[in-house]
């Protein structure tokens, strides 16, 4: 118990100094090295005022004026984590889990700011009344919310959708109604969801729900991504993890891997989060077999500057990191300006916020379908064929080990480039397109 009340002490008093109004990079509250009090920085409001955190054990919101504050009660040793404490784009309420009574179930609830007010979704709940609900996305207004629920009939979660004007939390339609299955993103007109499905022998995989139908989402091989995670707002594109790769899908487009030349089979990655049309990509790679954040090294992609390591991205702005590793993006703010998440220092894990600049933001969705590259078939036998209307200059092919493994040059139109030489196994093609590079993962049969 005094390493708890310590942490909390440090992370109220580190949160009423926080960096000044004008810095782009900010550390919320005080870096810890317990496990179950690395605060998570998982919600934000559009102007950066107000953030939302969690811990395994403890609920908090912080502002620029009052620093981070602990909110609500989780009920028991609070283990269940509360997923998230999400706030809305005018900074006015938080949506996270807590328990409305020393000794109730932790339930979804809405924390007004304003006036100090809670409301309890689940404690109208015909379903849920009894049980314990944990929202993991909501809409930008909090007007829908999605997450997981449980009672005591069923010994498995089940997803869940709530929707402002219906008091009742609706379970999510299940190919699998019997496994464990949860929401983690929602769209903002609430028709298309993501999450996970687990199957009958309880292997899980990523779930895209569209107009309350569901899919387990397949690559190209037919192959069911582990993880979907988030939803650009307008519902177009979807983003997770395929392979070791972070990923994004549309229906348009397929599945587009998000390459970090450093993934391997024991460092993979995951796209958390994006803004309103899928302009802007936020994910993570790290090492499977550490808790968040680990070694996590997060990046930030856009077309125009394919992937970036995010603290290589904030020190070409000419922001200062302060020395911290930006591990875990977890959140973007509904304007797409603020990025949320933990961080790590020398003295331990801590939450951190990013602020775009403007300018960065009026070019970062400024593409062209001359931009646009595509190679196919993947998996290929013999001949690799990229596809694109751009000024193409040079390719470089390299193993998963980063070793170049040959290098040419391309013109423009439908080109053909012979890999029947190549090993089976996976490589990255690396394309200068309009001065440019960009990265795309293949496979050699």
């Amino acid at each position: 118990m005094k390493t708890k009340n310590l942490s909390i002490k440090m992370l109220l008093l580190a949160g009423l100094f926080s960096l000044p109004m004008h810095a782009q990079v900010y550390m919320i509250g005080a870096p810890s090295t317990s496990a179950s009090n690395v605060p998570f920085a998982n919600g934000v409001s559009d102007d950066g005022k107000v953030i939302g955190l969690n811990t395994q054990k403890t609920n908090y919101i912080w502002t620029e004026e009052t620093g981070v504050q602990p909110v609500g009660q989780l009920a028991g040793s609070g283990d269940f984590t509360s997923g998230a404490v999400h706030i809305t784009r005018d900074g006015k309420r938080a949506v996270m889990h807590s328990a409305d009574k020393p000794g109730g179930m932790n339930q979804i609830a809405i924390y007004n700011r304003e006036d100090n007010t809670w409301d309890f979704l689940s404690s109208k709940s015909t379903d849920y009344n009894t049980g314990l609900t944990v929202p993991y996305g909501i809409t930008p207004d909090a007007d829908i919310i999605v997450g997981l629920g449980a009672t005591k009939t069923y010994s498995y979660s089940r997803g869940i959708f709530w929707k402002k004007g219906n008091d009742d939390i609706q379970t999510v339609e299940s190919i699998f109604p019997t496994k464990y299955f949860a929401v983690y993103g929602v769209s903002d007109d609430g028709r298309v969801m993501v999450g996970y499905q687990d199957n009958m022998t309880g292997n899980r995989s990523g779930s895209l729900w569209k107009d309350g139908v569901q899919t387990i989402l397949t690559d190209s091989n037919n192959k069911s991504v582990p993880a979907l995670q988030a939803v650009s707002r307008d519902g177009k594109w979807v983003l997770g993890k395929h392979g070791i790769y972070a990923m994004k899908w549309s229906e348009e487009t397929g599945m587009i891997d998000i390459v970090d030349p450093n993934a391997t089979s024991t460092f993979t990655g995951l796209s958390t989060a994006t803004n309103i049309d899928g302009s802007i990509i936020l994910g993570y790679y790290k090492s499977s077999n550490q808790p968040n954040p680990g070694d996590g090294k997060a990046f930030i992609w856009t077309e125009k500057t394919g992937f970036k390591n995010l603290n290589e991205f904030v020190k070409e702005l000419g922001f200062d990191d302060l020395g911290m590793r930006l591990a875990v993006p977890l959140k973007m703010s509904a304007n797409g300006k603020h990025i949320v998440g933990v961080g790590v220092t020398s003295a331990g894990n801590v939450a951190f916020k990013v602020t775009l600049p403007d300018s960065f933001l009026a070019t970062a969705s400024a593409t062209t379908k001359a931009a646009e590259v595509k190679i196919y078939p993947n998996p290929v036998q013999d001949i690799l064929k990229v596809d694109t209307a751009a000024k193409l200059s040079k390719y470089e092919i390299y193993d998963m080990s980063g070793k170049v493994i040959f290098k040419n040059e391309l013109k423009l139109g439908n080109n053909s480039i012979d890999v029947s030489q190549l090993s089976k196994g996976t490589y990255i093609l690396k394309v200068t397109v309009d001065g440019k590079e960009q990265s795309k993962s293949f496979i050699k049969k």
